[in-house]
């Protein structure tokens, strides 16, 4: 088969040529052909399944099998109905951990999907497989393919896209992510180390836009591992890429889903990053209204950013959000505008509502608190005042008061003089009491004498 694809007859290098004209990009149709008929794609499928094991053998049979395939819709229906599919992901499996390998399987993959079932293909666990994979090798060719065949079976259900969040390969793309753009950042030209971060913003933003899809519960669990604001970010890294600006409003779409983080999308400096990108996109001639692109997936964005603020605020949604929205992406930004802005004067004012309310209360407590001593100090016994050092509650009211006790000697004199004036004349001679003249009584008992 391989001498045929090659058109040569011979052995040893003749055989090594024929390879090399296989598996090269440029292949010439007739090549192809001839391989096909000499059944190359059952040869090589049968290598596959009888040496499998060998890691030499399975990379240069999926780099045969992936150069046949390329663009060749009747080649990869040829190899799914072979049971292609089958042998890569135990291949998959068992050669993940090296990188060039199972880079090539990982391609393999994302060839052959569009050829297959999907059902079979999640059955039998090709999206655990697919995130294992990526997860191993976070960066480069085997991260990039990965995700890109991640994103394709995101599309479909519920289903795989809670098998993708479930494996939590975005927090590893993250990561990766921003040591690579790190590393870029630090670089004197940047070339390398930029070109790989692009390779893997491109995809990962595109996933997120897919697993963005799911129902309340995943995009719950979605805002966990992918914040609105690291969307953003990679979206204003690569802001001279329209597919990565496409995709990350589609995602902060669905990752939208209060006011709060609505707000944050015109704090984070999201409104113009998105209206240049709209702006160069005009530049570039692309129609505005154009199902699925930039501009219509920004306004459509700003279109659910708009309504939550509305709600929020008490608003009725905006007559004119229509109008806005077909004035462009700068109109809706104008409308995003005056919201936040009315968002954070109302936000201003509770605060200061909130804060008076405090202050009264706190007057309130110490007032409550001053009159409740005042109350536990006058029920107090005046030994226990006197042992606290208090003063009396209030001064004696005795006319024999004293300053000791807070009182005054003037009053007790005074009461004393008052006394006098109103007691009987003294007796001062027993003869006068008796009258004059009179014989004493005569001396009886001792009681009569008392008495």
């Amino acid at each position: 088969a391989v001498r045929a694809a090659g058109g040569g007859g011979g052995d040893g290098g003749a055989d090594a040529g024929s390879a090399v004209a296989v598996s090269a990009k440029e292949a010439a149709d007739g090549a192809v052909v001839a391989a096909l008929n000499a059944r190359a794609v059952p040869l090589l499928l049968r290598a596959v399944r009888m040496h499998g094991q060998l890691r030499e053998v399975t990379a240069d049979a999926w780099r045969l099998l992936c150069s046949l395939m390329r663009g060749r819709g009747f080649v990869k229906k040829i190899a799914a109905d072979g049971g292609a599919m089958g042998l890569l992901l135990p291949a998959l499996r068992s050669h993940m951990r090296d990188a060039p390998t199972a880079a090539q399987l990982v391609l393999a993959v994302r060839m052959l999907l569009p050829a297959v079932p999907p059902k079979p293909f999640v059955l039998d666990g090709g999206v655990e497989t697919l995130c294992d994979a990526v997860r191993a090798h976070p960066t480069g060719a085997v991260a990039g393919v990965g995700v890109r065949a991640l994103q394709m079976l995101a599309s479909l259900n519920d289903v795989v896209r809670a098998s993708v969040l479930e494996a939590e390969v975005l927090r590893k793309l993250l990561v990766a992510i921003e040591t690579v753009g790190a590393r870029a950042d630090a670089d004197a030209d940047g070339g390398a180390s930029a070109a790989e971060e692009a390779a893997l913003v491109g995809p990962t933003v595109g996933l997120v836009a897919q697993l963005a899809r799911g129902d309340a519960p995943l995009l719950a669990r979605l805002r966990l591992q992918a914040p609105a604001a690291e969307v953003l970010r990679l979206c204003v890294r690569q802001a001279g890429s329209e597919e990565v600006q496409a995709d990350g409003a589609r995602a902060l779409a669905g990752l939208i889903g209060d006011a709060a983080s609505a707000a944050e999308l015109v704090d984070g400096g999201g409104l113009p990053h998105f209206e240049a990108a709209a702006a160069r996109e005009a530049d570039a001639g692309a129609a505005a209204e154009e199902e699925g692109g930039l501009s219509h997936s920004l306004v459509t964005l700003l279109e659910g950013c708009a309504l939550l603020l509305s709600r929020e605020l008490g608003l009725p949604p905006p007559d004119d959000v229509e109008a806005y929205s077909d004035e462009g992406v700068g109109s809706m930004a104008s409308l995003m505008r005056g919201l936040v802005k009315q968002r954070a004067e109302r936000e201003a004012a509770e605060e200061a509502r909130e804060a008076a309310e405090a202050e009264e209360a706190a007057a309130a407590a110490a007032a409550a608190a001053e009159a409740a001593a005042k109350l536990a100090e006058a029920r107090l016994t005046e030994e226990e005042r006197c042992e606290r050092g208090l003063p009396p509650a209030k001064p004696d009211a005795s006319p024999y008061a004293t300053a000791a006790f807070g009182g005054s000697e003037a009053p007790a004199a005074d009461a004393l003089a008052d006394g006098a004036k109103g007691a009987p004349a003294p007796v001062e001679d027993q003869d006068e009491r008796n009258g004059a003249g009179e014989e004493p009584a005569a001396a009886g008992s001792g009681m009569e004498q008392l008495d």
